[in-house]
């Protein structure tokens, strides 16, 4: 998984809700100074390309190496 932003006009993002493997977060959309909206996600590389293909720009905050990274850290394997 990669954690990413997305930004797209409104009913560009309420579209990719069916996206599978992505975990979409409307809630706590930014309005951008072009009028487009920012929300974020966690989204395989699949669903990135599927993202992109229906319009969206996405930027990614933290590709799969580094989002299991910073969890490992936080949630060391075979703690607890």
């Amino acid at each position: 998984m990669n954690f990413i932003y997305i930004d797209g006009p409104r009913d560009t993002l309420l579209a990719l809700r069916d996206i599978a493997d992505m975990v979409l977060r409307l809630k706590g959309a930014q309005t951008l100074p072009d009028g487009n909206l920012r929300v974020s996600a966690y989204a395989t590389d699949d669903a990135i390309t599927e993202i992109q293909n229906r319009g969206a720009s996405v930027t990614v905050i933290f590709n799969n190496d580094e989002l299991k990274a910073r969890t490992d850290e936080l949630f060391p394997p075979g703690v607890g």
